[in-house]
């Protein structure tokens, strides 16, 4: 009777091990598990830019701050991801688009591409004010010209 009480000691020994990590594997599995089906039961979530006629461009800012732009207005919007909330922050002079953009959140700046306009803008996160305003290539042209590249 004892050297079955050993045998079985060793076999629950051996068993332990393998059922700890699977209990453990399961327990850390469960949250996220459930966090992903509660995302998945609730519908889409959609942030309204007021206003804006064609959103194009997104940039993360500091915390849940977020920056969209409008693409032919050049308008930029600055919403809350966490609130699902937007509001106008740029009123972008006329003629300015904004194709892209970046957040700079070191330095305070939103780089936003212009497009067909040639130009990129940057604006102040804080203030929304233009801070510098960059000609990069000629109005209505999206690459340089191929005789730029070329040699002869």
């Amino acid at each position: 009777m004892i050297s079955r009480n050993r045998s079985f000691a060793r076999i629950l020994r051996r068993a332990a091990v393998p059922l700890l990590v699977l209990g453990l594997l399961v327990a850390s599995v469960m949250p996220a598990t459930a966090a992903v089906a509660a995302a998945v039961a609730r519908p889409d979530e959609v942030i309204v830019l007021p206003g804006a006629t064609s959103a194009e461009g997104i940039a993360a800012g500091a915390g849940s701050t977020f920056y969209a732009g409008d693409l032919y207005k050049g308008t930029i919007y600055r919403g809350d991801i966490r609130r699902g909330t937007a509001t106008r922050f740029i009123d972008a002079p006329e003629r300015r688009a904004a194709w892209g953009m970046k957040a700079d959140l070191r330095h305070g700046l939103l780089l936003v591409a212009g497009g067909p306009t040639g130009q990129a803008y940057v604006y102040s996160t804080r203030t929304g004010a233009t801070v510098a305003t960059y000609q990069l290539g000629a109005a209505g042209r999206s690459a340089p010209p191929a005789s730029a590249s070329s040699t002869t």
